[in-house]
C-alpha cells in the first residue's frame, strides 16, 4: 500500500481543527479517513503515520453499478434516497460475517421483490458497501489503543456526508467532522515550516 499526498491533506486536518490538534498533543491515536475511489484510513499518533488501510469502496461500487447486472434496472434520482441508503448500511452491519459477496445481490433482489425502486437502488448499493468497509474498519479500530472519540473526513462534500452518515449509525460514540481545504492548509503550513514563504513578497 501506497499514499500519495494524502499525507499533505493529514497535516492539514492536524492544523486545522483544534479539537483534532489537541487529541495528537495529548498522544492519543487519531483516525483520519479520506473516502474515494480508494478510501484510506489513516491512524495518526504524535503527528506521524502509523498506521493506515485502503479500501476500494468508490472503484467496486462504479464497476457494479456500471458493468454488472445489478445496475441494469438502476434510475437516477433527484437527491440521494437516504432510507435506501440506511438500508445498506444495516443490511451489511447484520450480514458482515458472512462477507460482501453474501449481501451484494439483494440489491437485485430487493427490486425484484419490490423493497427497492429503481432510484433507490444506488443509494441501497452504497449503503452496503461503506457498510462493510466501516465494519473492517472496526476490526482495525479495535486493535488500537488509546483512540481519540474525534474522526476527520477529508474529501468531497457529498461522499464525506455520506460516511458522517454511516459513522453516526455504526459508531454514534464518536464525533465525526468534515474538514475544509485540508490540502491548501497543509500545502501551506509545509511551505511555511520549511521556510519557503519568506520571500513571497518578491513574486
Amino acid at each position: 500500500e501506497v499514499m500519495r499526498g494524502e499525507e499533505t491533506q493529514i497535516v492539514g486536518a492536524l492544523i486545522a481543527d483544534d479539537t483534532l490538534m489537541q487529541a495528537n498533543r495529548d498522544g492519543q491515536t487519531l483516525l483520519i479517513g479520506l473516502p474515494g475511489t480508494h478510501s484510506k484510513w489513516a491512524f495518526v499518533q504524535n503527528s506521524s503515520i502509523v498506521d493506515f488501510h485502503t479500501f476500494m469502496t468508490g472503484e467496486v461500487y462504479s464497476a457494479l453499478s456500471q458493468h454488472t447486472l445489478l445496475g441494469a434496472t438502476f434510475a437516477p434520482a433527484d437527491a440521494p434516497c437516504w432510507d435506501a441508503f440506511d438500508e445498506g448500511l444495516q443490511v451489511a452491519a447484520a450480514n458482515h460475517q458472512a462477507g460482501l459477496l453474501s449481501t451484494i445481490f439483494s440489491t437485485r433482489t430487493r427490486y425484484l421483490c419490490g423493497q427497492l425502486q429503481p432510484e433507490q437502488q444506488a443509494d441501497y448499493l452504497s449503503g452496503l458497501l461503506i457498510g462493510h468497509e466501516l465494519c473492517g474498519l472496526e476490526t482495525c479500530i479495535t486493535k488500537t489503543d488509546n483512540i481519540s472519540a474525534a474522526v476527520a473526513l477529508i474529501g468531497s462534500d457529498a461522499l464525506c456526508t455520506r460516511y458522517q452518515r454511516a459513522f453516526s449509525c455504526f459508531h454514534p460514540q464518536r464525533s465525526v467532522r468534515i474538514i475544509k481545504n485540508a490540502t491548501e492548509k497543509g500545502l501551506w503550513h509545509i511551505a511555511q515550516t520549511a521556510g519557503l514563504l519568506t520571500n513571497t513578497r518578491g513574486l
